[in-house]
């Protein structure tokens, strides 16, 4: 229960962000810096939560310039392109900062310092954290 508190304040707070057409330029700039290393997922219909640990793999996410870079033990395991824009969030309504990948999947994100919280924008779906 706590996993999935820990993962809601960090990505929820995106959702109430004042309105705006943008996403926020200081939110893309910390995205876009360095390696994100997962530190756990927490969701779906039963509310599982997954870590390295519990899954015995080290996965990692690079956002740079529209391309993002997935890596699984040090493997590139899948690319995709994205934008970065303000949309309102599936959960609660209200604007927040949205990556829209390529493949058509949303999620919408959140940093603060070297912790990123990101949310499927769909009903049942995963919050995920990172540490860079």
């Amino acid at each position: 229960m706590f996993s999935l508190l820990a993962c809601a304040a960090l990505v929820l707070p995106s959702c109430l962000s004042k309105k705006s057409d943008d996403a926020s330029p200081s939110q893309r700039a910390e995205l876009e810096k360095g390696t994100w290393n997962w530190q756990q997922s927490t969701g779906g219909f039963i509310g599982a939560t997954t870590t390295p640990a519990s899954t015995g793999k080290q996965q990692s996410i690079i956002f740079n310039g529209g391309m993002v870079r997935h890596f699984v033990n040090g493997q590139l395991t899948r690319t995709d392109t994205y934008t970065i824009q303000r949309g309102d969030c599936i959960h609660t309504g209200q604007p927040a900062d949205l990556i829209i990948y390529g493949s058509g999947q949303r999620d919408h994100f959140t940093v603060s310092g070297d912790e990123l919280g990101l949310a499927n924008e769909v009903y049942d779906g995963f919050g995920h954290s990172y540490h860079r």
